[in-house]
C-alpha cells in the first residue's frame, strides 16, 4: 500500500506522527483560508469603526441643530455637552482607525521582505 502524495510519517524518538507537506495543495488551500478569514477579520473591524463614526457625525449633526434651536439655559448645556462628547468620540475612531491602518501597512512590509 503506498502512502499518500501529501502525507509523509515522520519517526522521532517518541512516536510518529503525521504531516502535510508544505507545497502540498491541500497546506495551500488551508494557508489561502487563513489569509481570507484574517483579511475578512480585518475588514469587519474597519467597518464597525467606520458605523461607529457614521452614527457619531450623525449625533453631532443632531446636537448642533439643537444647540441652534436651544433658548434655555439648560438646554444649552446639554447640547454643548453632546456636541464635546461626540467630538470627542469621533476623533477616538478616527485615531483607532489610523492606528489600525498603519499596523496593516506594517505588517504588508514585513509579509514582503
Amino acid at each position: 500500500m503506498e502512502l499518500p502524495r501529501d502525507g509523509r510519517i515522520f519517526r522521532r524518538n517518541v512516536g510518529a506522527r503525521s504531516t502535510v507537506s508544505a507545497c502540498s495543495s491541500f497546506a495551500m488551500e488551508v494557508k489561502r483560508k487563513k489569509i481570507r478569514e484574517s483579511v475578512l477579520f480585518l475588514q469587519n473591524e474597519d467597518c464597525d469603526i467606520q458605523e461607529k463614526m457614521d452614527f457619531e457625525m450623525r449625533m453631532r449633526a443632531g446636537a448642533y441643530k439643537l444647540l441652534v434651536a436651544s433658548t434655555k439655559r439648560e438646554q444649552i448645556l446639554d447640547a454643548a455637552k453632546s456636541l464635546l462628547t461626540c467630538n470627542a468620540r469621533i476623533k477616538a475612531y478616527m485615531s483607532e482607525a489610523q492606528r489600525r491602518k498603519e499596523q496593516q501597512d506594517k505588517a504588508k512590509s514585513l509579509r514582503r521582505r
